[in-house]
């Protein structure tokens, strides 16, 4: 019979350290813990990473600017009161982001830039309306109503025009539902830039826009606040100035030679007034009354001209405008 003892003698014992690997978890020593000695974690170099990068990242973030903006709430109404639904309204500064009136004709616009701000309200049954506006950073601006207008009908702003323009003025008239101080906005592009107030309220308008520059293109429109601070503007008014006194004459105008018995030529310098568009050539006889010898208007790089029909024994003055 075997000795029972002997049953596993070819067997080897465990070596140590498979059985200190076995007494340890996730990094605890537990041998040691169980000694009530000191231990430490043993992370893998990888975890060290994974956990020290979201610090990274929120450290690194501190120092990036956050985009400032706010949003706008808002109301659209009619003359008569009734909610107007379906109006787009943008900012100018963002006309990516549109939105449109709801049933209740409550419209909010978000992810606007914070500062001044320039509101436009389009619907086809009803005038674009355009509003300057304050957006405070990470608020929401509320705008208590606006009122459209029907139509293309003036309400608070009518009979709107030009009345009289020179090379350096130019007059714009118009009415008011009721006296009303307003201001005038002009500029040579749509940004306008300039403005001139008046100083008394009125319902009959009159402003003159001075030191215009000759023959120039201007746009202009008319702006006023009412009680509840919301800012109302007329449609843009296009002018053009006049080129003053006119085109300048040419500088010199010359004798060039006698090619033939009854041929004069002449010549002269171009003119340098930018309103130029062609010339004339006219011609006095003994001193009597000027007369137009070009039909047709001489294009305006044209520096010659020759006369056919003068006469032997005729003294002839030229002029050209």
């Amino acid at each position: 019979m075997r000795n029972p003892r002997s049953v596993g003698a070819g067997l080897k014992p465990a070596p140590a350290e498979m059985l200190h690997e076995r007494n340890k978890w996730d990094g605890y020593d537990f041998r040691e813990l169980a000694r009530g000695k000191r231990f430490r974690w043993a992370v893998p170099a990888f975890l060290l990473i994974l956990l020290t990068l979201p610090i990274l990242l929120s450290t690194m973030g501190c120092g990036l600017r956050q985009p400032q903006t706010g949003s706008l709430h808002g109301r659209l109404l009619d003359a008569s009161g009734n909610v107007v639904p379906n109006a787009q309204i943008y900012s100018i500064f963002a006309e990516e982001e549109k939105v449109f009136s709801g049933n209740d004709g409550v419209f909010y616009l978000s992810e606007l830039p914070a500062g001044r701000n320039r509101i436009v309200i389009t619907h086809p049954n009803f005038r674009q309306e355009e509003r300057e506006v304050t957006i405070i950073n990470s608020e929401v601006t509320r705008l208590e109503t606006i009122r459209l207008t029907q139509g293309a009908a003036p309400k608070f702003i009518s009979e709107s025009r030009v009345d009289r323009v020179t090379s350096g003025t130019a007059v714009i008239a118009w009415k008011t539902y009721k006296p009303l101080v307003c201001s005038v906005e002009y500029g040579t592009s749509l940004n306008y830039g300039s403005s001139v107030s008046e100083r008394e309220p009125a319902e009959d308008h009159q402003l003159t826009l001075t030191g215009l520059t000759p023959e120039t293109i201007y746009h202009s429109r008319i702006r006023f606040v009412d009680e509840s601070s919301l800012t109302w503007f007329s449609y843009d008014l296009p002018f053009q100035t006049s080129a003053g006194d006119g085109p300048a004459a040419p500088n010199a105008v010359r004798i060039k030679d006698l090619p033939a018995y009854g041929v004069v030529r002449i010549e002269w310098d171009l003119s340098t007034s930018t309103s130029t568009v062609g010339y004339r050539v006219r011609r006095r006889d003994n001193s009597g009354d000027w007369t137009i010898q070009t039909t047709d208007l001489l294009d305006r790089n044209a520096r010659e001209y020759s006369d056919q029909t003068a006469h032997g024994g005729h003294v002839y003055e030229y002029a050209v405008t």
